[in-house]
């Protein structure tokens, strides 16, 4: 979890498949494990605005970015794909 305290949790960061995935350049997919906020943002989450949307558990995602413990996913929708900004602790990447 972002902003790391000890060297433990930057070995279990740079050990984890996301860091590995984004490092290389790659998508990684992922389950919802709790209700999780979408935020708007380009490379960045920008937090000033209010979220209206969120995911809930279970949903599958497609993590495309990460940066300072926040997650760009994409999510279909049954009519678009959403591409926004969550907390990454709300994601499982082991369940995908």
């Amino acid at each position: 979890m972002y902003p790391y305290k000890d060297r433990k949790s930057v070995e279990k960061t740079a050990g984890s498949p996301l860091f590995h995935a984004i490092l290389a350049g790659k998508v990684i997919s992922g389950s919802i494990m709790e209700k999780a906020f979408l935020y708007d943002g380009g490379s960045e989450p920008l937090l000033q605005y209010s979220p209206k949307m969120y995911l809930i558990k279970g949903d599958k995602v497609l993590v495309e970015d990460s940066w300072g413990g926040w997650c760009r996913v994409s999510y279909q929708t049954t009519i678009k794909i959403i591409t926004n900004w969550t907390q990454c602790k709300s994601i499982d990447f082991s369940a995908s």
